[in-house]
């Protein structure tokens, strides 16, 4: 049996003691508080993003992520002896929890200890200090030792500290302001919801109604997303604020002006764009401010750590990607985490990434078939699952199934329309394709995987020869993501179709350098290599002598 070798104090002021009374306890306020962030969790663990988050909202990745280990390296200092009571690996920070104690374990009250929890910690991060404001309202409602009945029984269900009511997913309030009488109140109703369900699809949340007096919603997780129709002269100017309510920070802020009738000027184009644009960057930004200990803020974290990972198409990466998304699901079961891991596994199989190929297709399709039981009405997770079963396994009639249920969803999904996009390229309706890719390039703005985007746009203007446009969006693909070969891999044919031998040098060049076992004759004569779409359109009917450079 293990002994105790720290006892952590919480009530009162924060102190750590070694067993035979030996205070260690840190000197820095960041290093108390990073360990009171770890002692509260059940399993004295965390995840490194999240205390990051807690810590350090204020700075970069990379600045967070150093100031974490700079931290690490405080407490050990300071436990001496003690030192391996704290462990950490790439992605969480814990403490050996059968070697401490916590008093906030007992069953004691707020009003029979006559003390707060953590008294004189003060960590200037808005993060932190709405942590500590939940805890202490936790400790404050906490049950007397009398009534410890409940308290014990939620110890024992491993759900102590108990979650508030409602607390079952992130919320997001739209509210829309405008005129009923012009008709500036339904179009902004339109927007404000438009980009209120393309969150929702991304993170798991619920839409509440905006017109709830939203000093009625706990100030935790809840989104605030205010749209607002104004006239100016004969103008109309649409403003957007997103805004994460407990923190009063702007996770996006847009301003859309346009001319003439209010119906005509307010297009479906418009306030597709809007709604993609407003809750891409929404979603980027919201996982560091998410309250703690709730299994959606985890999953989303790391769902924005998979997704960073995986814009860079590296086979490192991705594999990465895959197992933080697994980590996700285990988090939080929505099948977008599941719909996700299956069109990274998609991409490394298509892409001939590394060799597990009938490994990764078996894998795939449990992972869609998984996310497919799990949820049933995001249209996002149907429109990956129908992509990846259209790219990976050439099931047209499963994919456009899928396509159509996605949009039924949600008609201005730009994922859903890509999705069936490429549903009608490979039926050889290319020029419904085109129409719909060029609508979703229109939509998409600055989207992280704008370079993924411009990949399948490429593909479907090599498909209905328009090969300039191709060119362009497979460069624009690769220059937002140098190590994305897929583009590149166009890029060579197409510069030498296109006139631009020079260009389709360089990238042949950068594959050699870049893509083990790259040659110009396994480009242009191994069927089973990734270009597919070059050679139904019998763009590789050219010798490698085309690539030597000019005397």
């Amino acid at each position: 049996m293990s002994t105790v070798e720290a006892r952590f104090q919480l009530v009162g002021s924060f102190n750590v003691q070694r067993e035979d009374g030996e205070d260690i306890t840190p000197r820095g306020a960041k290093a108390r508080g990073l360990l009171a962030l770890l002692v509260t969790t059940k399993d004295r663990k965390r995840s490194r993003r999240w205390l990051e988050g807690c810590l350090w909202s204020d700075r970069g990745e990379k600045q967070a992520s150093g100031s974490l280990r700079q931290t690490l390296v405080e407490i050990r200092t300071a436990f001496g002896q003690q030192r391996d009571l704290v462990g950490a690996d790439r992605f969480d920070v814990w403490l050996q929890p059968e070697r401490i104690q916590v008093d906030f374990d007992h069953p004691v009250s707020f009003e029979e200890a006559g003390r707060d929890l953590l008294e004189g910690i003060e960590i200037r991060d808005e993060a932190f200090e709405d942590w500590l404001r939940d805890l202490r309202q936790q400790w404050r409602s906490r049950p007397s030792v009398v009534d410890q009945t409940p308290v014990s029984a939620e110890r024992a269900a491993g759900t102590w500290p108990p979650s508030a009511p409602g607390y079952a997913k992130l919320r997001i309030a739209c509210e829309a302001i405008g005129q009923a009488s012009d008709g500036s109140r339904l179009v902004s109703r339109v927007v404000s919801q438009q980009i209120g369900q393309n969150i929702e699809e991304r993170l798991s949340a619920w839409r509440i109604d905006g017109a709830h007096r939203l000093s009625a919603i706990r100030g935790d997780d809840t989104l605030k997303v205010r749209c607002e129709v104004v006239r100016s002269g004969s103008d109309w100017a649409l403003v957007v604020d997103v805004v994460h309510l407990a923190s009063g920070r702007i996770l996006y802020s847009g301003l859309r002006t346009v001319s003439g009738d209010m119906a005509a000027a307010f297009s479906d184009e418009l306030v597709t764009n809007f709604g993609h644009e407003a809750a891409a960057a929404s979603v980027t930004r919201l996982p560091r401010m998410l309250s703690p200990d709730r299994p959606e803020s985890i999953a989303a974290s790391l769902n924005a750590d998979a997704l960073e990972k995986m814009r860079t198409f590296k086979t490192d990466d991705l594999q990465e990607a895959h197992k933080l998304l697994g980590m996700a699901f285990d988090a939080q079961e929505d099948g977008l985490h599941q719909a996700w891991r299956g069109f990274i596994r998609m991409a490394q199989v298509v892409d001939r990434l590394d060799g597990n190929q009938s490994e990764y297709l078996e894998e795939t399709d449990q992972e869609l078939r998984h996310a497919l039981e799990c949820t049933t009405d995001n249209s996002l997770t149907l429109a990956l699952a129908g992509l990846t079963r259209l790219l990976l396994f050439d099931d047209i009639e499963d994919a456009e199934g899928l396509t159509n249920r996605a949009l039924a969803l949600n008609p201005r999904s730009v994922f859903a329309r890509q999705t069936r996009a490429m549903a009608k390229a490979f039926c050889g309706d290319v020029q419904t394709a085109y129409e719909l890719s060029k609508s979703c390039q229109d939509a998409i703005g600055n989207d992280s995987l704008r370079h993924l985007w411009d990949l399948y746009h490429c593909l479907i203007c090599i498909s209905l020869g328009h090969h300039k446009e191709a060119f362009s969006a497979g460069e624009r693909a690769s220059i937002l993501c140098p190590e994305f070969l897929a583009p590149r891999r166009q890029l060579v044919a197409l510069g030498l179709h296109c006139g631009m031998p020079a260009r389709a040098r360089k990238h042949a060049d950068v594959l050699k350098e870049t893509e083990p076992g790259f040659s110009l004759d396994r480009y242009l004569l191994d069927e089973d290599y990734p270009v597919i779409t070059l050679r139904r359109a019998k763009l590789l009917g050219f010798s490698s002598d085309a690539f030597q450079p000019e005397p």
